[in-house]
């Protein structure tokens, strides 16, 4: 079994919470029932809301760079991956 490396769990623990903090701002761009209305008060809050939203974008690319160390297997054969590549390449 591989040595876990802790500092990319943290860095997926990280991430976990990255996307919670976008799905929570949501509700803040859909607002009330007209389509035109949101529940955004100042334009401040429009700053914050933009800003934390930029910087949480990358939580599932780094979730997803934090996991691949743990799924690379060296001991499969080249060719089963080069396989897989190819089917996904050409598909």
């Amino acid at each position: 079994m591989k040595e876990r490396i802790a500092f990319l769990d943290y860095l997926r623990v990280v991430a976990c919470f990255m996307v919670m903090a976008i799905h929570s701002a949501e509700p803040f761009y859909l607002g009330g029932e007209a389509p035109d209305v949101t529940a955004i008060a100042s334009r401040w809050d429009l700053f914050w809301i933009t800003v934390t939203e930029c910087i949480c974008r990358v939580a599932v690319p780094l979730s997803q760079a934090a996991s691949a160390p743990m799924s690379h297997n060296p001991k499969k054969s080249s060719w089963s991956r080069r396989i897989r590549l190819s089917a996904f390449v050409f598909n």
